[in-house]
């Protein structure tokens, strides 16, 4: 009797909240929603950069501080554009399957 009531405690089946299958699509589903903030965060970065530029007066310290400020943001842009051809590269090298294409996060 015991254990006819243990087991149907343990029989709990609990959603999976990401619905994702592989670990390999939480990576796919996490690159897209980087890539929905980063886009506008990226071309405000630069907006922010020119204004420095163009407020600094001619100080060098304040056009330098401009110069690294469009420099990172490209630098961090550019490997959020190349990081799904990373995770392929790095696939192909570990022979696993491709994933098939993620369903976009907000569907229309």
């Amino acid at each position: 009797m015991i254990l006819s009531i243990v087991h149907k405690v343990l029989a709990v089946e609990l959603p999976n909240p990401l619905r994702a299958e592989s670990i390999a699509e939480v990576i796919e589903r996490v690159i897209d929603g980087l890539m929905w903030v980063a886009t506008p965060l990226a071309t405000i970065m630069i907006l922010v950069a020119a204004f420095q530029y163009m407020t600094s007066g001619g100080n060098p310290e304040n056009i330098n501080r401009a110069k690294r400020t469009l420099l990172w943001t490209v630098i961090g842009y550019g490997i959020i554009l190349v990081s799904r051809g990373i995770i392929e590269i790095v696939q192909q090298l570990l022979g696993a399957p491709a994933s098939p294409p993620t369903p976009p996060l907000i569907s229309v």
